[in-house]
C-alpha cells in the first residue's frame, strides 16, 4: 500500500542507487580534476611562450614575481598554478594584456613585430609631425624655416611628410631653431603607460590620418574647433537631431 510519504525502497535497491550516485560523483570529481590539471598545463605552456616572445628569463621573470626560478618553473610545466595576481603581474612585465597572455590565438591574430626598415619609416613620419608641430608653434612657414636652417623647402616638406629621412646634423639645426631638444625627439625605451609611451602612441595615430588632416590638428589656430567638436560628441542624440534639423532649417 502506498503511504502519504511515497513508495518506500528496498534496502538493497537503495543501496544500489546510492553505490550509483557516489561512483557518478567520484567520476564528475575525476572530471573536474583532470579539466583542471590540463588547463593548468596551458596556462603553463601559455606563461613560457609569452616569456620567450617577450626576451625574459626565467629568473628575471621570477624576481618580477618576487619567488625562486624553480617555483615559476612549476608554473610553466604546470605542476602548480599561479594566482590571478601573479598572471596580472607577468602579463604587464611581458608588456601584453592579461586576455593575451591567457588566450594563445590572440597573440598570433596580431600583426607580426614590424621590420627595422619598417621602423624607421614610422620614425621618421613621427619626428616630421613633432617638427611640423614646433614650426606651426613657432608660428613660421616651411619658407621661413627652410631659410633659417639653410635647406631647400623641398626637402623640409618631405622631412615633414616622412618621406625623407633627416641627417642628423640638419635635425639639430632644425630642432635648434624651433627650440626642441634632440632628446625630446629619441625613441626612448619608455614604459608603456608613461607620458612619453602615451603620446608617442597618439603621435602614431596622428601619422596615419591624411595630411590635410594632420595640417588642422597640429595648426594651434584650429585648437578652439577641436574642442568644440570633442565637446558636440558627447551630446546626447536627440540634441544632436534638432541641431540637425535647425541647419536643415538655415540651409533651406
Amino acid at each position: 500500500m502506498k503511504s502519504d510519504k511515497g513508495f518506500a525502497l528496498r534496502p538493497d535497491l537503495r543501496k544500489k542507487l546510492e553505490a550509483i550516485s557516489k561512483k557518478q560523483a567520484e567520476k564528475e570529481a575525476e572530471e573536474n580534476a583532470a579539466q583542471k590539471a590540463l588547463r593548468q598545463k596551458i596556462i603553463g605552456v601559455l606563461i613560457k611562450k609569452a616569456r620567450l616572445e617577450a626576451n625574459k628569463s626565467l629568473k628575471e621573470t621570477a624576481q618580477v614575481l618576487d619567488c625562486s626560478s624553480d617555483h615559476l618553473s612549476k608554473y610553466e610545466s604546470g605542476e602548480k598554478a599561479p594566482s590571478l595576481p601573479e598572471l596580472e603581474m607577468m602579463a604587464r612585465f611581458f608588456s601584453v594584456t592579461l586576455m593575451d597572455l591567457l588566450d594563445e590565438t590572440r597573440r598570433r591574430e596580431k600583426p607580426p613585430s614590424p621590420l627595422p626598415s619598417e621602423i624607421m619609416q614610422l620614425r621618421d613620419k613621427i619626428i616630421g609631425v613633432q617638427l611640423r608641430q614646433a614650426r606651426h608653434a613657432a608660428d613660421l612657414t616651411q619658407k621661413e624655416l627652410a631659410e633659417k636652417a639653410n635647406c631647400s623647402p623641398g626637402h623640409l616638406s618631405q622631412y615633414e611628410r616622412g618621406k625623407r629621412s633627416i641627417p642628423l646634423p640638419e635635425l639639430e639645426t632644425l630642432a635648434g631653431i624651433l627650440g626642441l631638444s634632440l632628446s625630446e625627439l629619441m625613441d626612448e625605451d619608455l614604459g608603456p603607460n608613461s607620458p612619453q609611451a602615451r603620446r608617442q602612441r597618439n603621435i602614431e595615430r596622428l601619422v596615419i590620418m591624411p595630411e590635410h588632416v594632420q595640417d588642422f590638428v597640429l595648426n594651434p589656430v584650429n585648437t578652439m574647433y577641436i574642442e568644440m567638436a570633442m565637446k558636440v560628441s558627447k551630446l546626447p542624440v536627440n540634441v544632436l537631431r534638432q541641431i540637425a534639423e535647425g541647419l536643415l532649417d538655415i540651409t533651406y
